[in-house]
């Protein structure tokens, strides 16, 4: 599985800055809704150059420096979209645009390519992603989601504060009634938590309340460290593509002893054996 986080995107597409100066003079920058949206305005802040998404531009509405409305008539743009593969998304924007009756000159861009795309599709790509990939914004909709793995809290929900965290009812209380942090747009694999056990039935209850629809819950029974435990099932499950993680600590520990990558939720940090022995 091959990951990309924002500051992965943000990293190929400032390398790839020259190449895009290299197109021509861009007048407005386009994003394509809504995975080519953060990529376009990224291209647009370090260009110094109007930016608008897709449904903005068709209407003739784009916003330059200091959020000021600049005219987007006879114009040549650049098209953004964070991937491309088939080429189906860049396409049909390409036919809302010509649909509409514009005739600006438009360049097309695409910060990742993978082995299905067809080059002659795009005039420019930064780098190459393979398949099977998920990147940080496509997560909660990935269409693995089934064998993905994810801790309690601290993902799913927020984490207890010291106060919260008694052992007692207090802990309970909040086992109720935490504020939801992601919720996962489809059924997912496993949750992996280090919960105990005597706390399932409330617990349970809250993802019940969340319409969060899982395989299996998997809750703490022994005093193993948290991240060894949570390495442990996920060896013995043998079938998870991905586990998410809320505590750099951890996510380090379980990445140090199993063959999947571990995404952190709180500092955006990919972990995989690789860079933990590094």
């Amino acid at each position: 599985m091959n990951l990309k986080s924002i500051n992965d995107l943000n990293s190929d597409i400032v390398k790839s800055l020259p190449a895009i100066r290299r197109l021509g003079n861009i007048d407005i920058v386009v994003g394509i809704p809504r995975s080519g949206i953060i990529p376009a305005a990224s291209i647009a802040l370090h260009l110094q150059l109007p930016y608008a998404d897709l449904g903005s531009y068709i209407n003739g509405i784009a916003f330059g420096t200091s959020g000021k409305r600049v005219d987007t008539q006879n114009k040549t743009i650049l098209l953004v979209d964070d991937s491309i593969n088939t080429g189906s998304a860049m396409q049909n924007a390409l036919k809302q645009i010509k649909n509409a009756g514009i005739q600006d000159n438009i360049l097309t861009y695409a910060v990742w390519h993978s082995d299905k795309t067809n080059q002659s599709l795009v005039n420019l790509t930064a780098a190459y992603c393979p398949r099977p990939r998920v990147f940080e914004w496509n997560l909660w909709k990935h269409h693995k989601l089934s064998r993905f793995a994810f801790d309690m809290d601290g993902v799913l929900c927020r984490d207890p504060s010291r106060k919260e965290n008694d052992r007692g009812p207090k802990l309970v209380n909040f086992y109720k009634t935490a504020d939801p942090k992601y919720i996962p747009e489809g059924p997912i694999g496993y949750i992996i938590t280090s919960r105990l056990e005597k706390y399932r039935d409330v617990t349970e209850q809250w993802l019940r309340q969340h319409n969060i629809q899982y395989k299996q819950l998997i809750m703490k029974t022994t005093e193993e460290k948290h991240g060894y435990y949570k390495a442990g099932v996920i060896n013995r499950l043998k079938n998870v593509l991905m586990y998410v993680e809320s505590d750099p600590k951890q996510a380090r520990q379980i990445s140090s002893r199993v063959n999947i990558p571990v995404w952190c939720i709180d500092n955006q940090t990919f972990y995989t054996p690789e860079n933990y022995l590094q």
